[in-house]
C-alpha cells in the first residue's frame, strides 16, 4: 500500500465547530458590564479571552473544580511524565488551536503522531491475530469491498474518498469547517452512519472511520447519526490531513490563557454554582466556595459554558420554553471512562492498542483503548524517530529501552448512557480484567475520571433546526450558551463557535 493511500486512510479520522448565518443578530454588551462565565473548560477560558481581546473589562470564569481545563485536564506524575486524561490528539484543521500556542503558550509545540508506522498501533480484536493499524484498515476494504489484492483495496480505498467528498459537498455544499448548514433534503442523512456508509458504497471507509469516531469517545457507527460523522469528518480534513499531540499537552495552554489577562479576567475556582436567577434588574448567580461557603454573585450577562448533559448541569431556573426545548435536548450522551494505570510491559509494547469491536452493544465498558505516554511523546531510543513517518513494507517501530521495565498508559472505557456515580468501581474490575487478557501484568491504577462526553441531538430533534436555533438565539435574555453541548465535543469546536460568537458581540 503506497504512503498516498496511507495519508487518505489517516485523512478519514477526527473532529468540529460551528458557522455563521448571513442574518446574524447583534450582540450588545457594555465595555464595563459584568460577564460571568460558568465553567472554567476549554470553551469558557477561550471565550473569556476573546471577550478580553475585544475590550471588555469586568469578566469572571466561575469553575467549580480546583483548576481550569475541564476536559483537557492533564496528570504529572511522581516522574515528571505528564498524562492526557482528557483532550489529547489535534490535527491538520487545527489552526485556530495552533494559533493561539503562538500567542499564549509558544513552548507548547505540535508533535507529528503517527497510528499508521507499523508497530505503533496495534489493533487487537477477540478471537484474531493482533495486526497493525494499516494491516487492519487493509483488511476491513478487502472484506467490505470484496477485494482480492491490497493494490486493489489501496485503489477502491481512494475512490471512496474521493466519492465521500463528493457526497459531502453534494448534501452541505462547500463550507469551512464547523457546523454544517442544513440540508436541503434531510432524506439523505437520515440515518445512522453505518446506514450512510452503506447506502453510499462506502464501507471501505469502515476501518479509518471507526478510529476517527470510537477513539475519540464521539461515538459508533450504529448508534451516532450521519450528520455528525459528516460534520467531525470535514473534506478539508480528508485532503490534508496530519494527526499530533502537544508537547506539553492542552490543559497548558487554558492555563497560560487564563492568566494572560490579568486587569480583564479573574478566574474563581472552587465556585461550584447552584442556583442562576435572571430579572430585568439584573442576573444572581448562587455558588458554594470550597462546598461550604454560600456567595451570591451578580452578572449583565451570562455566559453558559457547561456540559448541559451532565444530570447536575447548573441551567438557570427561569429557563423558558424557547430555552427548554433548545438547551436541555440533548438526547445522546456518553460516558468516558480514563484511567491511568501502571503495569509490566507487554510482548508488544507500543505506544496505542486500540480494540476496534468493543465499546458497542454488549461490549460497551470493556478496554477499547490504550496509550502509552511515554512511547508517544518520549522515545529517544527508538528506531524511528517519533517526527518520521515510516514507508510501507518497513519493519516494526521499536522503542528501545523505553519499551522496559515499568509501563504508564491512559486506558479507555465507553458507555452510551450518562455518567454515573457507581462507574468508577463497576468500571475497574472490567478493565482488570482485560488487561490481564491483553498480557498487562501487576497492574496498579493510578488515577482515574470519569467524563459525560459527546451531548448530542437525535436526528429528529437535529431536523428541527435544533443547532441553527441555538446559534440564532444566542444573546437572548442577556445569555450565551457555549461549549460543547452547542458544538461538538473537540476543542476545535468550541474554539471555532466562540471565535464565530464573538464577531456578533458589539462592545457598547
Amino acid at each position: 500500500m503506497t504512503s498516498r493511500w496511507l495519508s487518505w486512510i489517516l485523512a478519514a479520522v477526527l473532529l468540529l465547530a460551528t458557522t455563521t448565518s448571513a442574518a446574524d443578530s447583534t450582540i450588545s454588551i457594555g465595555r464595563n458590564q459584568r460577564i460571568v462565565i460558568v465553567g472554567g473548560g476549554p470553551a469558557g477560558v477561550h471565550y473569556a479571552s476573546v471577550l478580553a481581546l475585544k475590550g471588555f473589562t469586568n469578566i469572571r470564569i466561575l469553575e467549580a473544580g480546583t483548576e481550569v481545563g475541564g476536559k483537557s485536564m492533564a496528570y504529572t506524575d511522581e516522574q515528571g511524565l505528564r498524562h492526557d486524561l482528557g483532550t489529547c490528539y489535534a490535527h491538520t484543521l487545527y489552526q485556530p488551536v495552533f494559533d493561539l500556542l503562538s500567542r499564549y503558550d509558544p513552548g507548547n509545540v505540535p508533535l507529528p503522531f503517527f497510528p499508521t508506522n507499523k508497530g505503533q498501533t496495534w489493533v487487537l480484536r477477540d478471537g484474531v491475530p493482533t495486526t497493525d493499524y494499516n494491516s487492519f484498515n487493509v483488511q476491513v476494504v478487502m472484506v467490505n469491498g470484496k477485494l482480492a489484492t491490497p493494490q486493489a483495496a489501496a485503489e477502491a480505498l481512494a475512490a471512496a474518498i474521493t466519492r465521500y467528498i463528493q457526497i459531502h459537498n453534494s448534501i452541505f455544499g462547500v463550507y469551512p469547517y464547523g457546523l454544517p448548514p442544513k440540508p436541503n433534503d434531510w432524506s439523505l442523512v437520515r440515518m445512522s452512519a453505518w446506514e450512510f456508509l452503506v447506502r453510499n458504497d462506502l464501507t471501505v471507509l469502515a476501518g479509518p472511520l471507526s478510529y476517527t469516531l470510537g477513539q475519540q469517545g464521539y461515538g459508533f457507527f450504529q448508534e451516532t447519526p450521519a450528520f455528525y460523522m459528516l460534520w467531525w469528518v470535514h473534506p478539508d480534513l480528508i485532503k490534508n490531513r496530519r494527526q499530533y499531540m502537544l508537547s506539553k499537552g492542552f490543559q497548558s495552554l487554558w492555563t497560560k490563557m487564563a492568566k494572560a489577562f490579568p486587569n480583564q479576567v479573574t478566574v474563581s475556582v472552587r465556585h461550584k454554582v447552584t442556583n442562576i436567577a435572571r430579572s430585568t434588574a439584573g442576573i444572581t448567580i448562587s455558588a458554594l466556595v470550597n462546598d461550604t461557603t454560600p456567595v451570591a454573585i451578580q452578572a449583565d450577562h451570562l455566559v453558559m459554558a457547561v456540559d448541559l448533559g451532565r444530570i447536575d448541569a447548573p441551567v438557570p431556573s427561569d429557563v423558558d420554553g424557547n430555552e427548554r426545548l433548545l438547551f436541555r435536548t440533548q438526547e445522546i450522551v456518553a460516558t468516558f471512562v480514563v484511567t491511568l494505570i501502571e503495569s509490566d510491559p507487554s510482548p508488544i509494547e507500543s505506544v496505542s492498542e486500540w480494540w476496534p469491536d468493543r465499546g458497542v452493544g454488549s461490549l460497551q465498558g470493556r478496554l477499547q483503548l490504550t496509550r502509552n505516554t511515554r512511547l508517544a511523546l518520549y522515545s529517544p531510543n527508538s528506531s524511528v524517530a517519533n517526527n518520521q513517518e515510516t514507508i510501507p513494507g518497513s519493519p516494526p517501530v521499536t522503542f528501545g529501552v523505553n519499551a522496559t521495565g515499568r509501563q504508564r498508559r491512559v486506558a479507555y472505557q465507553y458507555y452510551l448512557r450518562p455518567a454515573q456515580s457507581n462507574d468508577a468501581s463497576m468500571s475497574q474490575s472490567t478493565l482488570l480484567q482485560d488487561l490481564r487478557l491483553a498480557n498487562m501484568s501487576n497492574v496498579n491504577v493510578l488515577k482515574q475520571v470519569l467524563w459525560n462526553y459527546a451531548p448530542r441531538y437525535s436526528q429528529s430533534t437535529i431536523e428541527q433546526g435544533t443547532p441553527w436555533k441555538v446559534w440564532e438565539q444566542q444573546g437572548y435574555r442577556n445569555t450565551t450558551w457555549i461549549g460543547s453541548s452547542v458544538a461538538y465535543e473537540s476543542v476545535l469546536d468550541v474554539v471555532t463557535y466562540n471565535n464565530n460568537l464573538i464577531k456578533r458581540v458589539v462592545l457598547t
